[in-house]
């Protein structure tokens, strides 16, 4: 499980809001006033790779050493999840003494219970590689999306349990980040699909005035 500190939440929020200019990146165009494609797309993959090595540290860190404990395996689905939305539905999401603590941007993050916290550090930092992946490869179905979307986070947690010390690892968190990669990929396609549609409208509208001033 994500434990969000005060520097991942500025973390969090900055990559965020990186994700949601990634989705209006402005058209490449080569000499003949053409979308360049392969450019954004390798764009894309290298913003992707620049993200995944930012959440690396979160993710895959610390190395456990011969000494260390190993890190705790939680294989029940929803034993963790379960009692965190039911927190936050008993005694709600905001943090009533949190105010109290706020001294800067980093701080923010405190005005929201623990549970809430986690529930959407581990959703929200996980958006922009659906997002990115996306954009990087724009033709893939959304069933390859949501392919990526479960080997990513598996991989993640298998890693933590093999190589890390102090960690869980909670099948609860494939199932939330899954939920976070997926919306990402799925909404950039949905919005790709809104931008294609209105710009075929939009040609269509050109052909057929033409058609008429002939």
């Amino acid at each position: 499980m994500i434990s969000v500190r005060r520097a991942d939440a500025v973390c969090i929020m900055l990559l965020t809001v990186f994700t949601v200019m990634c989705l209006h990146i402005p058209a490449i165009k080569n000499r003949a006033n053409r979308l360049d494609t392969g450019s954004r797309h390798a764009f894309a993959g290298l913003m992707l790779l620049y993200y995944s090595l930012i959440t690396a540290p979160l993710l895959l860190g610390p190395l456990r050493l011969a000494s260390d404990a190993p890190a705790v395996l939680k294989p029940v689905p929803f034993s963790t999840i379960v009692p965190m939305v039911r927190d936050c539905v008993q005694n709600g999401i905001i943090n009533t003494g949190g105010l109290e603590n706020i001294r800067g941007l980093s701080d923010i993050a405190m005005l929201f219970r623990h549970s809430a916290r986690n529930l959407a550090a581990n959703i929200i930092l996980f958006v922009p590689y659906g997002v990115l992946f996306a954009l990087h490869r724009p033709s893939l179905p959304l069933w390859k999306g949501a392919l990526f979307a479960l080997l990513l986070p598996l991989g993640a947690e298998l890693w933590q349990l093999l190589f890390t010390s102090g960690r869980t690892c909670d099948i609860d968190d494939v199932i939330l980040n899954y939920i976070g990669i997926y919306a990402g990929f799925a909404s950039a396609m949905r919005i790709r699909e809104a931008k294609t549609e209105r710009v075929l409208k939009k040609k269509r509208a050109g052909n057929n005035k033409t058609e008429q001033s002939r």
